[in-house]
């Protein structure tokens, strides 16, 4: 909502506001110290109680969890500590949450930022996007497997019976994040089906290296 009021207002306070929202943002994928994947959230290191903390599955208790939800991804270790020792930070990033960022960077990149600043976004979605193209259009935890949400793998959408049993959901989804704001060679919604004809060259049109 700042980027907006800035761009209505010139207010610097709102333009701090945003500023403030976007590196906060960027810290998110910062602190994981992986290559693209980012935080849900974050909390400083010293919090000894979070929402959804860490725990282990009993085979009843997976067995159970997977004939209510057959997608049921089993996190045992939702947070970690970063490397620099300040923060807990939390994974099973979800498909929202990826739409959400991709939002609030394309409107402060359009609104707010100033060249030096737009360079800096460019190289932040580049280095999110590729990592989702690394990893077949999936966000990667640092379990080695994709997040139970983020999954946008033509394979998996559209051919994959037990990847998306709540696909009409997952489909918009894919089709959201991936037709706005990066081009796209098809247009996902013309057709049931994504090609995930995307490219890292199609990123760097709307956002420049």
């Amino acid at each position: 909502m700042e980027c907006f009021r800035y761009a209505a207002t010139k207010d610097p306070d709102a333009r701090g506001k945003a500023k403030k929202a976007f590196g906060f943002l960027k810290l998110l994928q910062e602190v994981t110290g992986t290559d693209g994947f980012f935080a849900r959230t974050i909390v400083p290191a010293n919090w000894t109680q979070v929402d959804d903390g860490n725990r282990t599955f009993t085979p009843r208790e997976l067995a159970d969890e997977l004939v209510k939800e057959p997608r049921f991804k089993p996190v045992e270790v939702r947070w970690r500590k970063s490397t620099d020792g300040k923060w807990l930070w939390k994974g099973d990033t979800s498909s929202d949450e990826l739409c959400g960022h991709m939002m609030g960077y394309y409107v402060y990149y359009e609104l707010v930022a100033d060249e030096t600043e737009k360079a800096v976004i460019g190289k932040h979605v580049s280095r999110i996007v590729d990592y989702l193209i690394a990893n077949n259009f999936t966000l990667k935890d640092l379990d080695g497997k994709h997040t139970r949400w983020g999954v946008w793998s033509p394979n998996r959408l559209n051919h994959d019976p037990t990847g998306h049993p709540t696909g009409i959901r997952i489909q918009w989804s894919c089709s959201r994040f991936l037709n706005w704001p990066i081009t796209l060679r098809a247009n996902p919604f013309t057709s049931n089906s994504i090609d995930g004809s995307l490219t890292t060259k199609a990123i760097s049109t709307i956002w420049p290296r």
